[in-house]
């Protein structure tokens, strides 16, 4: 932790002060400092913040340089009424010809690969979104299920399955 100053002022040649002015006086001092200790637990916080962000896309790089492996799990919306349940599977950027959707008892798995965009040597500025090889498994029974269809739209897979009764 870095140490802070606090400055006292030098007493004036008034006299001595009131109860009131020693506690004002007072009052200032302690909101100085606690001034002082806020922006250290703010500047901590952001380097933190900040670590936190750098570990996130030190594990994203290396696990999309790790071959075969899946790098990252697409985020999914399951909803039930009382005749079907869809499933949303988010994959913005993703080419519908390098989805896989393998039908399970235990759920569904989706897999496919999102590509890099840059197709030249480019300067990276921010990569949040994930790239490289993907798999999500969505664990439901599928006894009573039977697939009806699947599509493609505004970059959701849209899986639908009919309750059989």
């Amino acid at each position: 932790m870095f140490p802070f100053l606090i400055v006292k002022q030098p007493a004036s040649r008034e006299g001595p002060k009131s109860f009131g002015q020693q506690a004002a006086s007072a009052s200032r001092e302690r909101m100085h400092s606690m001034r002082s200790r806020d922006v250290s637990h703010w500047i901590w916080g952001d380097a933190l913040s900040l670590l936190e962000k750098v570990e996130l896309l030190h594990k994203r790089f290396s696990q999309s340089c790790a071959g075969d492996q899946p790098s990252w799990e697409p985020p999914v919306d399951v909803l039930e009424s009382e005749s079907e349940v869809i499933l949303y599977v988010a994959l913005p950027g993703v080419s519908a010809t390098t989805l896989s959707v393998v039908l399970r008892p235990d759920g569904v798995t989706v897999s496919g690969l999102r590509r890099f965009p840059a197709a030249q040597a480019m300067r990276i500025h921010r990569l949040e979104i994930p790239y490289g090889k993907f798999e999500r498994h969505i664990p439901f029974t599928l006894l009573f299920l039977e697939p009806t269809t699947q599509e493609f739209e505004n970059g959701c897979l849209v899986l639908r399955f009919r309750k059989v009764r």
